[in-house]
């Protein structure tokens, strides 16, 4: 036999959780309805990680650049040190 939450039918808000049983008893937590809409909290949120991930590659181009400076200052040393 399986038992299923029958508030689940009707219009009465999301629960909280959800109970299957079939013998064993399994529990869900429903945070969110599947077909949640897109909020303004998200559109934010999506901002704030476009704006880090913009800071990040930022970062990272500053870095490859630090690489390639230093690489080039090592060739200019390796260079000298040939010529003496």
């Amino acid at each position: 036999m399986i038992g299923f939450n029958v508030s689940l039918l009707f219009d009465e808000g999301q629960p909280n959780n959800v109970t299957v049983t079939d013998g064993n008893a399994v529990a869900v937590n429903v945070n969110a309805p599947i077909n949640a809409p897109i909020t303004a909290r998200s559109v934010n949120e999506d901002l704030y990680i476009k704006s880090l991930l913009a800071e990040k590659d930022k970062m990272l181009a500053e870095k490859e650049k630090m690489i390639r400076e230093k690489e080039r200052t090592i060739q200019i040393l390796l260079k000298s040190q040939v010529k003496q």
